[in-house]
C-alpha cells in the first residue's frame, strides 16, 4: 500500500512539472488552466472513465509565480486525492477545485460533497496519525507557501478546505531602463 501511494505521489510530481511547462506563459502559470490540467490528470489516473466521482474546476485566470506553482500543485493534488480516496465510500460524488482572488491574496478551495472528515485542525497531533499523513503533507505545503488553512465543516456531509495564500501571484515583470546619451 505504501509503495503504491509513493508511486502515485511521484507520478503527480512528474505530471505537475509537465503541466507547469505547458501552462507557463510570460514566465507565469495561470491558475485556471493549471487546475484544469490537474483535474484532468487526476480523473484519468485515479478515477477512469467509468467513475461516478467528478472533479470540477471553478477558478479565475490568476497568474501564479512559477516558483510557487509546484507546491501549489502538490497541495491541490494532495487535497483532491484525499477527497477522492476517502470522501466517497459509495463511489459517487463531486470534488470542486477553486482559486479566486480575495483582496491581495488567493483563496484556494477544495471541496467535496462526501461523508466529511473528523479532524481537528487546531490539534497539532491530529495530522500525525497514520491515516492523516496526507493532511500532514497539506500543512507542510501551506506553511511553505506562507498560507493559512481552514477546514469546514469538521464533521458531517462534505468537506471544504480553504487555504488563503498571500503573494501567490507572479512577481511584477522586470523593466529595463534605457538612458538616452
Amino acid at each position: 500500500m505504501g509503495y503504491k501511494a509513493m508511486q502515485t505521489r511521484i507520478s503527480a510530481i512528474a505530471e505537475l512539472y509537465d503541466l507547469i511547462s505547458h501552462s507557463a506563459r510570460n514566465g507565469t502559470v495561470t491558475a485556471d488552466g493549471y487546475l484544469r490540467g490537474i483535474a484532468k490528470t487526476m480523473s484519468a489516473t485515479l478515477l477512469g472513465n467509468a467513475s461516478d466521482i467528478k472533479i470540477e474546476v471553478d477558478a479565475e485566470a490568476l497568474d501564479i509565480d512559477p516558483d510557487k506553482a509546484v507546491p501549489f500543485g502538490l497541495l491541490v493534488n494532495e487535497l483532491a486525492t484525499n477527497a477522492v480516496k476517502h470522501a466517497f465510500p459509495n463511489g459517487i460524488g463531486r470534488v470542486v477545485l477553486s482559486a479566486k482572488r480575495v483582496g491581495g491574496d488567493v483563496a484556494l478551495t477544495v471541496s467535496d460533497n462526501g461523508i466529511g472528515i473528523g479532524i481537528d485542525t487546531k490539534d497539532p497531533d491530529a495530522a500525525k496519525a497514520p491515516q492523516r499523513r496526507g493532511f500532514n503533507y497539506v500543512t507542510i505545503f501551506v506553511r511553505q507557501l506562507g498560507g493559512t488553512i481552514a477546514v469546514s465543516p469538521p464533521n458531517g456531509a462534505g468537506t471544504t478546505v480553504t487555504i488563503v495564500l498571500p503573494q501567490l501571484g507572479a512577481p511584477p515583470p522586470r523593466t529595463s531602463e534605457r538612458f538616452a546619451a
